[in-house]
């Protein structure tokens, strides 16, 4: 299979540069890492995903900390191999009526030391 390089912000065209600046800008930090590095080989693709998250990410019922916090939380569970994880977090959150409840009573995420 064939994979394609991350694309450094040195290396960057003008559109991709910009984005980068804003995830920077954003997050503020003067890095931006792999995943965003990846995407880059489809620009639109970059800026699309970008706009997605970063209004995900930004503040509503929970706070941009907590939805990191969260989103940390949900990808190290995911690194135990679960394929099923998207499917399992949808069933749990769906069965305890996630989005109503204070976040002390929402799903716990388990992690599994290796």
């Amino acid at each position: 299979m064939a994979t394609l390089g991350l694309i450094e912000y040195q290396d960057a065209d003008p559109g991709v540069r910009a984005v980068y600046d804003d995830i920077m800008g954003t997050r503020k930090t003067d890095t931006v890492n792999n995943f965003w590095k990846a995407i880059p080989h489809d620009p639109a693709t970059l800026k699309r995903t970008w706009e997605d998250l970063k209004q995900i990410m930004a503040p509503g019922a929970l706070d941009p900390l907590t939805k990191e916090l969260i989103y940390i939380a949900v990808s190290v569970r995911s690194l135990d191999g679960n394929s099923k994880i998207y499917e399992e977090g949808r069933r749990l959150l769906a069965q305890t009526n996630w989005i109503s409840q204070d976040l002390s009573q929402r799903v716990a995420v388990q992690l599994r030391a290796s």
